[in-house]
């Protein structure tokens, strides 16, 4: 009996260890486009975040990068957005370990004319978490003795704006701890989102899969003639 009983609670553990180890990967896309001040950091950083979540790479030409466990790579010339779109449907945060000057001030006054700058606005639209290594910018070299304070001012103020903007910008140390703090979010619909949609024209909206439509939405859904449906469900909240 007792060594019965003891063979159910090694089980017990050894479930709860491994839905528990389940729960905290996370599914990672990394943006790996840019040079870095220190691209033997960057990559042991990918290497230790591979090691402990899912992670998919999209990588520019400046990196030669060879698949590993638990890892998938792509390239960027290879990529068409609507497979992004459905890769963003999927991940649990965006990180880009190695930045650009031009991709900041691009970030930071929304415009999205390439992959990059496109893959950080569409995961925020998506209300997903955006993580950039604010210390791995390429090296300057004697050029910041030359810098105009104007021009520094302005790439601060990009920062800025982008933390305003929910982005997370930390040192790549940092990193690993705050992706294992990331947790999925679930869109909430109010009723001025409804209304939105009706000033618009709109008489249909299917909501992402696990998003919460409140009870006045709902009241304001059924007063406008707003057919909610959710999405993978062919059920009808209301019509």
């Amino acid at each position: 009996m007792r060594e019965r009983i003891k063979e159910l609670v090694q089980q017990t553990l050894h479930d709860f260890l491994h839905t528990t180890n389940t729960e905290t990967r996370k599914d990672i896309l990394i943006l790996l486009v840019y040079e870095s001040s220190n691209p033997t950091l960057v990559l042991e950083n990918i290497k230790a975040l591979s090691d402990k979540h899912h992670v998919t790479l999209c990588v520019g030409h400046e990196w030669e990068i060879e698949s590993q466990a638990n890892t998938k790579v792509i390239r960027l010339e290879d990529c068409k957005r609507q497979e992004l779109q459905q890769l963003l449907d999927q991940i649990d945060v965006l990180y880009v370990p190695a930045i650009s000057h031009g991709l900041i001030a691009k970030i930071s006054l929304l415009i999205d004319d390439d992959i990059p700058s496109w893959l950080v606005m569409q995961t925020q639209l998506k209300g997903k978490e955006v993580i950039i290594a604010n210390d791995q910018m390429p090296a300057i070299g004697s050029s910041i003795f030359f810098m105009k304070p104007s021009i520094e001012k302005r790439i601060q103020t990009y920062w800025r704006q982008m933390r305003e903007d929910g982005i997370h910008a930390i040192p790549m140390a940092k990193v690993p701890q705050k992706i294992t703090r990331v947790s999925k979010k679930k869109p909430v619909v109010l009723a001025k989102h409804i209304e939105k949609l009706a000033v618009d024209g709109e008489k249909e909206v299917t909501l992402p899969k696990g998003s919460i439509l409140t009870p006045m939405g709902k009241d304001i859904a059924r007063e406008l003639g707003i057919t909610v449906n959710r999405e993978h469900d062919e059920k009808r909240d209301q019509k």
